[in-house]
């Protein structure tokens, strides 16, 4: 009986731990600086606070960034998590050709591949599957943001936060009086 009940006391603390998890999608250019493996590093060692539906990769080569987030989860054994590619940006703005030294280090992985369905769309699916649950990371130029706005101008209402990182809004920075859009 003692083992019963202590089953079922581990079930209920296993459950209730799972129900705290907090559910995320990271967006993100990974792949130029440091700052966004970082990111993608710091969200997979918390994944016992996190539950992460996916990355999204944007801008630029969409395609590298989502080659490199691929391989960071297979490395980490995390390879269940989705990787979903947003629009490749790179024909657009020759910033985003250059092909980062991160790169290197993934080129040619294919262990592991990134889901067939959009970056936009894969956050659109998400955040109406489950409407004020879903905190959306994006630490990147927002190009993933301006196509869901395009496709579905209310789905963002539907995420419980956005947390974004990216230019200024009243003041540039180092206190320069323009404004910087990333």
């Amino acid at each position: 009986m003692k083992k019963l009940l202590l089953l079922g006391i581990i079930c209920l603390v296993t459950i209730f731990a799972q129900a705290q998890k907090q559910k995320v999608i990271l967006d993100c250019d990974l792949g130029d600086d440091i700052d966004d493996a970082y990111a993608v590093a710091l969200m997979l060692a918390s994944t016992d606070k996190f539950e992460i539906l996916g990355i999204t990769t944007c801008y630029g080569r969409t395609n590298d960034r989502a080659e490199l987030a691929c391989k960071m989860l297979y490395e980490t054994g995390l390879e269940q998590i989705p990787v979903a590619m947003g629009r490749n940006t790179s024909n657009i703005d020759e910033r985003a050709n250059w092909y980062a030294e991160q790169y290197y280090w993934s080129k040619g992985f294919n262990k592991v591949k990134p889901i067939q369905q959009s970056g936009a769309d894969f956050i659109i699916e998400q955040l109406r599957k489950y409407p004020n649950e879903v905190i959306l990371f994006s630490v990147g130029p927002v190009t993933n943001m301006k196509d869901i706005i395009e496709k579905d101008p209310q789905a963002l209402k539907l995420a419980k936060k956005v947390i974004a990182m990216f230019g200024s809004f009243y003041i540039g920075y180092n206190g320069s009086p323009t404004i910087n859009a990333e």
